[in-house]
């Protein structure tokens, strides 16, 4: 019964920021809304780019120096 109330009231939060988020990106000048596009972009291209295949090298490099279930973790996490 509480891990739903808690699941409701996440879900609530989430529901409000992601209305409060669009509330501001409404209020933006067309060049401000341009710029939120970029800046969006080049951080999904960060993402895909670079920081994945860090974490792809560094879960390889890794998972024959930890303890087995060590290593599931890892890579489970990364």
């Amino acid at each position: 019964m509480i891990e739903r109330s808690v699941r409701i009231i996440l879900v609530s939060c989430g529901i409000a920021a992601c209305g409060y988020g669009g509330w501001l990106l409404w209020e933006l000048t067309p060049a401000d809304r341009l710029s939120v596009v970029v800046w969006l972009a080049v951080g999904l291209f960060a993402h895909d780019a670079v920081l994945a295949p860090i974490a792809l090298g560094v879960s390889w490099l890794l998972r024959d120096r930890l303890p087995v279930w060590w290593s599931r973790t890892l890579l489970i996490a990364l």
